[in-house]
């Protein structure tokens, strides 16, 4: 989930995109439900909400905030279904967090948390790649369905971005992943050594197991 740094813009600039797309801030919501009444936000709808994050160390500020992305599945004037490549708690171990899982979420849209955080940013993203019709937008539901359960997350080229992406235009791309710089990238490179030594413990254990169970 790694994407941008916003150290030298505000949080408005979080609706930052290059050439080809454009986007639309969702002020609260009963923004949100006009947008699903008109028909805008929908099945095969991509969104990114900002969440920003600060490190203050003495007189430094280190800014280190991010995108996540998601699709809505299906939406009603109250809640909206998403598909998404979320973070998994495995452990109360802080090493162990940075295992993700593409998972389906029922989020109402009264509530104010992480997945619909109005104040900080919620973005509605348009691409002319993306699908245009119902039957187009359906086929995506699908084919991100098709995913579902999945713990193949990496930070870098695997990520909630490049998921959605793959799912509407086939391309699993997340440039705004490749641009991470500072404090961002580090914590990239820190949480992407931290998930391949879990996934090795985690081979070494099963397969310890495996030959446990047989020689029983």
């Amino acid at each position: 989930m790694l994407i941008k740094s916003y150290s030298r813009k505000s949080v408005y600039d979080a609706a930052y995109e290059p050439e080809g797309c454009s986007c639309k801030r969702v002020k609260d919501p009963e923004d949100l439900k006009t947008l699903i009444r008109c028909g805008v936000v929908g099945p095969a709808t991509h969104i990114k909400v900002h969440r920003p994050r600060m490190l203050h160390f003495l007189w430094w500020t280190f800014d280190y905030s991010y995108n996540h992305h998601y699709m809505v599945e299906s939406a009603t004037t109250d809640k909206i279904k998403i598909i998404h490549y979320a973070p998994k708690r495995i452990s109360s171990i802080l090493l162990f967090r940075g295992v993700a899982e593409i998972r389906e979420e029922i989020v109402k849209i009264a509530s104010n948390n992480d997945t619909l955080d109005f104040v900080s940013g919620v973005f509605v993203i348009f691409k002319d790649k993306y699908p245009h019709t119902c039957r187009q937008k359906w086929n995506c539901v699908r084919k991100a369905r098709r995913r579902l359960g999945e713990r193949q997350y990496s930070v870098f080229h695997n990520n909630c971005d490049c998921y959605v992406s793959w799912t509407l235009i086939g391309q699993s791309v997340s440039p705004q992943a490749m641009e991470a710089k500072g404090l961002l990238l580090l914590i990239g490179l820190l949480a992407k050594s931290m998930i391949r030594c879990y996934r090795t413990v985690k081979w070494i254990i099963e397969g310890f197991h495996f030959i446990v169970t047989s020689v029983e």
